[in-house]
């Protein structure tokens, strides 16, 4: 069990929760409602995209995809001006890029190891499909604003969580003996905070035993 990080006995079984090392990218692999444009020399992030091989060059892509016109930024002044005044919400992201990588929708206060990685964005299109609103019921006011940008936030932390390997599984053996020990039930790729995969582990247990 070298590779666990925490044991314990519940209900007479023996939990270990553990690293695991193929937790699968939520990039690729999950369907997200956001879409997340990275560009970095050592490193392939967010999802993939053929929006041009910089961060300007890739939001004068997107925002022409949204709207059909151009909009030529040159600077991230421009940028940002184009982005607030397209048909989206979006959110800058940062990498800090020191013994591992984290990424956040706020700079990190290094400036030697972190900077500006690319965006996340949701269209209005998308946002409205994803709440269900209406055409008359999109403003978007102050709680729709609210409700996106956690749905952006969390899936920025689900992707950080990745990066920086906070991926985690469960395996649940018969007995309180690790030397008598068969393995009853595991499971795999679980993201975050490894006490939410504790808990899974717990209600598995719960299920088992009543």
């Amino acid at each position: 069990m070298s590779d666990s990080v925490h044991s314990e006995i519940y209900k007479g079984r023996m939990i270990v929760i553990a690293h695991d090392s193929d937790t699968m990218d939520p990039r690729a692999e999950n369907d997200n409602a956001t879409t997340m444009v990275c560009h970095h020399g050592r490193y392939s992030l967010g999802d993939k995209h053929d929006h041009g091989n910089s961060p300007i060059v890739a939001i004068n892509s997107v925002i022409e995809s949204l709207t059909g016109e151009n909009p030529d930024c040159d600077t991230f002044a421009d940028v940002y001006d184009a982005l607030n005044d397209s048909p989206c919400f979006y959110r800058m992201l940062y990498l800090y890029d020191h013994s591992g990588i984290t990424i956040s929708t706020s700079p990190f206060s290094c400036p030697w190891d972190s900077g500006t990685v690319g965006f996340v964005f949701i269209s209005y299109a998308d946002a409205k499909k994803n709440f269900n609103w209406s055409d008359e019921s999109f403003v978007p006011n102050d709680e729709q604003l609210k409700l996106v940008h956690e749905l952006i936030e969390a899936e920025v932390a689900e992707y950080d969580n990745y990066l920086r390997g906070e991926c985690y599984g469960y395996k649940v053996y018969e007995s309180e003996n690790e030397n008598e020990n068969e393995l009853e039930e595991a499971c795999w790729g679980f993201l975050g905070d490894y006490n939410y995969c504790l808990g899974e582990a717990k209600g598995l247990v719960d299920a088992i035993v009543g």
